[in-house]
């Protein structure tokens, strides 16, 4: 499976939030299932002191190496 344009422009996304010092981890609930998970925001300011979240990436809750099969060489 190829990445898509858009995953593509989310991780360009996620690299331009970190090098701006623009980015937060977010504790969230998934909508299906309540479950609360850990997520990397973009934060964005607005007026005054208030800031809008932008949930970019999801982190693995455990061990990822139990969810996923990393790519192998060759």
């Amino acid at each position: 499976m190829a990445l898509t344009q858009f995953q593509q422009a989310s991780f360009k996304t996620i690299q331009r939030a970190f090098a701006n010092s623009q980015v937060a981890l977010v504790e969230c609930k998934l909508r299906a299932t309540g479950e609360k998970v850990a997520v990397i925001c973009g934060v964005y300011p607005l007026r005054g002191e208030d800031v809008l979240f932008i949930p970019l990436a999801q982190l693995f809750n455990g061990n990822p190496y139990d969810t996923v099969e990393p790519p192998t060489e060759g």
